[in-house]
């Protein structure tokens, strides 16, 4: 099949009009694509992806919320000697949980060291 006969095809089946350029036997996948239909409007998905932002840390976790909904603050994360401070957006501010989602968000952890001096008060008895 040639590629103006494919992308005509991807049109058809109503998925998203799309500039793009592939070779036969790629995958093209299209996220946060919307299609109005006759008598229904197809659901939007976008990703929020939660990272630690640290060496060891666990996997980023990737949860997809409807566009227009509010992503689920998930339970603050731990690490030892650091407090945790929030989600950072990539631009650095901290995101809004009150927010709608309206596009793929990248979110990482802030974390602050905790100062680990331990300090002794000592009273000589003399």
């Amino acid at each position: 099949m040639s590629k103006k006969k494919f992308f005509k095809k991807l049109l058809v089946a109503g998925l998203c009009a799309l500039t793009a350029t592939a070779t036969i036997g790629t995958t093209v996948t299209v996220t946060g694509c919307k299609k109005d239909d006759e008598n229904k409007t197809q659901t939007v998905m976008y990703n929020v992806t939660f990272k630690l932002g640290y060496e060891g840390a666990a996997a980023d976790q990737t949860k997809q919320v409807e566009e227009g909904s509010k992503v689920a603050k998930p339970e603050d994360p731990t690490r030892a000697g650091y407090k945790f401070d929030g989600w950072l957006l990539e631009d650095g501010s901290l995101y809004n949980f009150d927010a709608v989602v309206s596009g793929n968000i990248v979110l990482t952890a802030k974390w602050t060291v905790i100062d680990s001096k331990t300090e002794y008060a000592v009273t000589w008895n003399l």
